[in-house]
């Protein structure tokens, strides 16, 4: 929606008119990510992506499509002419193990604290939280709570 508004001014005595063009915008629907494949992740929205991790928003990912390589947590959030959709519900990626790439290192999820939270070090065997190249092992079963309103259940594929 869009159209012309008479903006009138009055500063002191003197009274400002002015004719400006005025464009109102609607707020995207929040994205949907699914996985495309071993290692893309899709949005449901054609244009206007930017892609973040559980580290934060990750630099040039603003494609409908971002290609992962370790596992985490992603979100995917809409500007359309500036206005702005929700944040999407996380999706949590684990990167399947190849052994032409093997895995910086790996960690098993032990939940003996809490039983929940990923960034308890107390939670992991070890006591080591997974960085980027980490590869995660989870029993099927366990639940994990990556942040607190997201929570993945490990099952079997």
């Amino acid at each position: 929606m869009s159209g012309y508004m008479i903006v009138k001014a009055i500063v002191g005595s003197d009274t400002i008119k002015n004719k400006i063009f005025i464009q109102v915008g609607y707020k995207p629907q929040t994205p949907i990510i699914s996985e495309l494949n071993d290692s893309t992740l899709i949005s449901s929205a054609a244009f206007g992506n930017q892609w973040y991790n559980h580290y934060g928003k990750i630099s040039n990912a603003v494609d409908s499509f971002i290609f992962v390589n370790m596992s985490g947590e992603y979100f995917v959030q809409v500007d359309s002419n500036g206005c702005i959709s929700d944040i999407s519900e996380s999706y949590i990626y684990i990167h399947q193990y190849n052994q032409y790439n093997p895995p910086c290192d790996t960690i098993t999820w032990a939940g003996g604290f809490d039983f929940e939270n990923w960034m308890d070090p107390q939670n992991w065997i070890g006591g080591i939280i997974p960085d980027s190249c980490t590869y995660v092992l989870v029993p099927i079963g366990s639940t994990v709570r990556i942040r607190d309103f997201s929570t993945a259940v490990a099952k079997n594929y």
